[in-house]
């Protein structure tokens, strides 16, 4: 899947994945950090792919369903991360949240699911 949004998309969402903090990538992942350092790799490689996998999903419905282009789909990986990021950072987000940043960044809205872009 990850190939198939590098090649039909033209974004590496693998590679945006890892400006989320390692952290940042167990937590989403559900994952405990590793007791033996000899394991970290393993698991922030995992971990990692767990992010990229969800984000990989939304994107390939974004465009296939929804004919996203391939510039709307890069803003969208762009705010999902800067999201994860804030989330992270002040503790919560909001479902409006989202709904916002999907209507003014890659012209989508929510609510009445029209793509305006």
């Amino acid at each position: 899947m990850i190939l198939y949004c590098k090649k039909k998309m033209d974004i590496d969402i693998y590679a945006e994945c890892k400006r989320i903090p390692r952290n940042t990538r167990y937590q989403i992942a559900e994952m405990q950090h590793p007791k033996n350092p000899r394991d970290m790799y393993d698991y922030t490689q995992a971990a990692t792919l767990a992010c990229a996998l969800a984000i990989c999903m939304v994107c390939t419905e974004l465009q296939e369903i929804e004919k996203f282009s391939k510039n709307q789909i890069r803003k969208f990986v762009g705010e999902c991360i800067a999201l994860i990021n804030y989330y992270i950072a002040t503790g919560y987000i909001t479902q409006d949240d989202v709904k916002q940043i999907l209507k003014e960044e890659v012209k989508f809205d929510l609510a009445g699911g029209v793509n305006n872009g």
